[in-house]
């Protein structure tokens, strides 16, 4: 199974995520505070109306409480434009 990282885990990086994982990747995800599964499903639900997904497995998501636990694969950051967060 395909690989790929999230870090943060707002509207954006639920949007990211839900694509990766209807594409069948295993997503680990990264945020600072509690995630809200019920968005990230919202989400998924969303793309499904638009796209046709059938064709592919849905993925795995994990969900990481510090970063450094991360897999080491391609990392996507989907933090707000601000440099104090992304110290």
């Amino acid at each position: 199974m395909k690989e790929i990282n999230i870090i943060d885990f707002g509207l954006m990086g639920k949007q990211i995520s839900a694509l990766f994982y209807l594409l069948g990747y295993e997503i680990g995800v990264y945020n600072k505070s509690k995630l809200n599964i019920y968005e990230f499903e919202k989400q998924i639900k969303l793309l499904q109306r638009k796209i046709d997904f059938s064709n592919f497995n849905a993925g795995k998501i994990n969900i990481y409480q510090h970063i450094e636990d991360l897999k080491n694969s391609l990392t996507i950051e989907s933090l707000n434009e601000d440099l104090n967060l992304k110290k």
